[in-house]
């Protein structure tokens, strides 16, 4: 029989160091994960925090906090979200400005429109007024027999009665009765010095024109090619309808223009027309 008899320290002595090679590691590890904890918490978890703290305060303060702006410092996809919310924010900023201008616009031209309206019934005051002194002046020539006061009153009354009332569209006959009224007061006031020639289809009287579009016309021939003339005018007025168009025109025989001038004026409708 061979005995070996060997001391317990030396029996255990590798696994003492086994032991503190081990509390060794857990003590490192502990250390890592605790310097991982912080550095998580540093660039993720306390960001976010602040991002979330941020939010509730928008929610809760409403547009008086929109000023204000996010800033976080952590990881480059913790920046990235900031400078991402705060573009957002941005946006929404610009957003609410250009509402509060529109709406501050919106009710700048309510308020102008109600100043127009209440301009405009202060206005009427002196439409009537004249539209009475007209059928004033128009019966005092009945009675007195002044037949050319009276014709001129009433046509006066009837161009001031159109031009004041009414919308922007009015039917042909309409226009035309305006016209013929203008030219029976110049024909009064030049004493006949021009006849007047009215070429209307009937089929045009019931079209819709723009108000005034006729008048304008007619007076410009009047003022620039009868008045300087010296001998007796003709004044051609009238319409017809050609195909799905209407034609209206108006004539006269005065002294008319010197062909540069014509071909001025027909230059500088040719180009406009170009630009427009």
């Amino acid at each position: 029989m061979i005995v070996s008899v060997f001391p317990v320290e030396e029996l255990f002595h590798g696994l003492e160091e086994v032991k503190r090679l081990m509390l060794g590691m857990f003590v490192l590890l502990i250390v890592v994960m605790y310097a991982f904890y912080i550095a998580i918490s540093r660039n993720i978890l306390h960001p976010i925090s602040s991002f979330m703290t941020f939010v509730y305060g928008l929610r809760a303060k409403g547009l008086d906090h929109m000023k204000k702006r996010v800033a976080l410092e952590g990881y480059a996809e913790i920046s990235i979200m900031a400078r991402q919310f705060n573009s957002l924010l941005d946006e929404i900023d610009d957003l609410a400005s250009k509402l509060i201008d529109s709406r501050t616009h919106i009710f700048e031209l309510n308020l102008l429109k109600k100043q127009a309206e209440l301009q405009f019934l202060k206005s009427q005051i002196n439409p009537h007024f004249l539209y009475n002194t007209l059928e004033t002046i128009k019966g005092i020539a009945y009675v007195k027999g002044v037949q050319e006061i009276r014709d001129m009153t009433d046509a006066l009354s009837l161009i001031f009665r159109y031009s004041v009332k009414g919308g922007e569209v009015v039917l042909l006959k309409e226009e035309m009765e305006t016209v013929e009224a203008y030219v029976s007061i110049q024909q009064i006031r030049f004493a006949d010095r021009f006849d007047a020639i009215y070429e209307f289809d009937d089929s045009c009287r019931e079209l819709e024109v723009i108000k005034m579009i006729m008048q304008p016309l007619v007076e410009n021939a009047v003022f620039h090619g009868i008045e300087p003339c010296l001998h007796k005018c003709r004044l051609q007025i009238g319409c017809r309808r050609e195909g799905e168009n209407l034609l209206l025109w108006v004539k006269d025989d005065g002294v008319g223009m010197d062909p540069a001038t014509l071909e001025q004026i027909r230059g500088d409708l040719a180009e406009r027309a170009i630009f427009e």
